[in-house]
C-alpha cells in the first residue's frame, strides 16, 4: 500500500504542479507586459523584452531583462536562468529571484525557452523524452553571440544556473561549453550516470539539492516516477524505452567529477548555515576554481523541496548564487 501511495503522490504532485504553473503563468505575463523597455532585442536598453532567435532551423524564444542602471558604457555580467522540464520560463522568473537580483547587482539576465511543446532542454543524459535531439548547446552559443551584439556583455562573466532540467542544462553547458561560461549553479539536478563530462578547463561549480527531493534523489539512481520502479521492481526498468531510463550519480559523486577537474582536495569547510540547510566548499583547489555543495531542507515542501528556491529555512538561493558568481575572477 505504501508503494502505491508513493507513486500516486508523485503523479498527483505533478498534476498539481501543472495547475499551479498555468495560474502563475498568467500573473507573470501580466507583470512582464508592463515592463518593456525603450530599446529592442537588437539594441538592448533597460527593460524586459520577449525575443526570438532562429537556430538549427528552429525559432527559439527567450526573455531578457536589462537593469535600470545599465547604460551600455560599461560591460556587465550575463546570467542564464534556465527553466525546468515542461515549465515555462515565466515560472523561473517568478520563483528564482534573479529578476530582482539583476536590478540589485547590475547584470543582464536571460530566461531561454526550451524547444518544442512541452518545453524542455536536451541536456545530454536528461531529459529528451520525446526524442527531439535539439542542439541546445549550440542554441546557447548562438544566444550568447546574439546578446553580445545587442548589449555590452562582459564575456569573462557569463554564467548559467537553472532548476531541474534547467539544472541539468547548466551542468551540460559546464561540460560542453566551458570556453563560454565562467561558472555554473545547477539546482535540483546532478550529473547523470552516463555522463561524459570533460570540461576544457577548470570551472567553478555550486550545486543545490534537497535530501527529500521526490524527483531527483540526492543519493543517485532513477529520476522521477521511474524511481519507484527502480527501487521496488528494478528488473522491470530495462523494459522501459532508453530515453525513460534516466539515472544520476549521487550528489557526492557528481561533485567529485568537478573536484577532480578543478584539482580540489576532499577537505570540507562549512561556508553557510541557516537552520538545517548548509553549504560546504571543498578544500583548496589548485586551479582556483571552487566547488561548493548546498543541501537545503525541503522536507514537506512541494515534491520534497525539488523547487529549491522554496525551502523550510528560507535560504536566499539567488543571493548565494550571485555571491558565488561575483567571486569568479
Amino acid at each position: 500500500m505504501d508503494n502505491t501511495i508513493s507513486i500516486t503522490q508523485q503523479l498527483s504532485s505533478i498534476k498539481v504542479s501543472l495547475i499551479i504553473q498555468h495560474s502563475l503563468l498568467l500573473v507573470c505575463i501580466v507583470l512582464l507586459t508592463a515592463c518593456g523597455g525603450e530599446g529592442s532585442c537588437d539594441n538592448l536598453q533597460p527593460g524586459t523584452y520577449q525575443c526570438q532567435l532562429e537556430h538549427d532551423s528552429l525559432m527559439r524564444n527567450y526573455t531578457v531583462h536589462v537593469p535600470k542602471s545599465y547604460s551600455g558604457m560599461q560591460s556587465v555580467p550575463l546570467v542564464f536562468d534556465i527553466h525546468g522540464f515542461i515549465e515555462h520560463p515565466y515560472l523561473q522568473i517568478l520563483w528564482s529571484g534573479f529578476l530582482q537580483k539583476s536590478e540589485e547587482k547590475n547584470f543582464i539576465v536571460v530566461w531561454p525557452q526550451g524547444s518544442g511543446a512541452p518545453f524542455y532542454y536536451n541536456a545530454g543524459s536528461c531529459c529528451d523524452l520525446f526524442g527531439r535531439e535539439a542542439d541546445d548547446v549550440g542554441f546557447f552559443r548562438a544566444l550568447v553571440a546574439q546578446l553580445k551584439s545587442s548589449a555590452n556583455i562582459d564575456e569573462d562573466k557569463v554564467f548559467a544556473t537553472g532548476l531541474s532540467n534547467g539544472g541539468a542544462m547548466s551542468l551540460h553547458l559546464g561540460c560542453e561549453a566551458t570556453d563560454l561560461f565562467a561558472a555554473i549553479a545547477p539546482l535540483g539536478y546532478i550529473l547523470g550516470e552516463d555522463h561524459n563530462c570533460q570540461p576544457s578547463k577548470p570551472l567553478p561549480v555550486i550545486n543545490f539539492m534537497t535530501p527529500t527531493d521526490q524527483l531527483v534523489n540526492i543519493r543517485g539512481g532513477a529520476v522521477g516516477p521511474v524511481s519507484f520502479i527502480d527501487e521496488k521492481f528494478p528488473h522491470l526498468l530495462t523494459l522501459l524505452p532508453p530515453n525513460l531510463q534516466i539515472r544520476t550519480l549521487s550528489m557526492e559523486d557528481s561533485q567529485q567529477v568537478w573536484r577532480d577537474n578543478n584539482g580540489c582536495s576532499t577537505t570540507k569547510t562549512e561556508v553557510y548555515r541557516k537552520g538545517k540547510s548548509y553549504c560546504i566548499t571543498y578544500g583548496e583547489c589548485t586551479s582556483g576554481a571552487p566547488v561548493t555543495s548546498c543541501v537545503l531542507d525541503g522536507k514537506g515542501q512541494f515534491l520534497g523541496g525539488h523547487i529549491n528556491y522554496i525551502n523550510n529555512d528560507h535560504v536566499p538561493v539567488a543571493d548565494i548564487i550571485w555571491d558565488f558568481f561575483s567571486r569568479v575572477k
